[in-house]
């Protein structure tokens, strides 16, 4: 069974190709860093050059790390919605914890029917503020250890 289009699987490549895109990622990050970044196609003796801004070099070149290391990469449109259960793995949340955050209005959803859909931006921007909020308490217990004297190297 192949992957599905939106998926780079590193199992498609050789060992070889995957130690020949290492080789090579430097090259394209260099070029998305300075601007001028082109992508070179060839197919069937047929060549073309397609100029892409920095940013896309960028994207290419990280998912193309990710493969090359082994890691499996998807690329997905930022308003693709999933299902609850889509929604809750991606969270690494249960489904009811994920129900309750969606009922309190912490997360925007819209009904199909019966079915909530959860857009994936909206996954990533409430993942996002959740990381914050933890990083802002573990450095005000850092601070608060600090003024106590029970830091560490105390």
């Amino acid at each position: 069974m192949s992957a599905p289009t939106n998926v780079l699987d590193p199992q498609d490549l050789t060992e070889a190709q995957r130690s020949h895109l290492r080789k090579h990622l430097s090259q394209v990050l260099k070029l998305a860093e300075s601007g001028r970044g082109f992508l070179h196609l060839e197919r069937e003796g047929e060549q073309e050059t397609i100029a892409l801004p920095p940013s896309y070099l960028r994207v290419l070149a990280g998912a193309l790390a990710e493969v090359a290391e082994g890691r499996r990469v998807a690329v997905e449109p930022e308003n693709r919605e999933l299902t609850t259960s889509e929604a809750a793995d991606f969270l690494n949340v249960s489904r009811p914890y994920l129900s309750r955050l969606l009922k309190e209005r912490k997360i925007p959803h819209r009904k199909v029917g019966t079915h909530r859909r959860v857009q994936l931006r909206d996954l990533r921007a409430y993942r996002k503020k959740m990381r914050v909020e933890a990083e802002d308490a573990l450095q005000k217990l850092a601070d608060q250890a600090q003024e106590l004297g029970i830091g560490y190297g105390q």
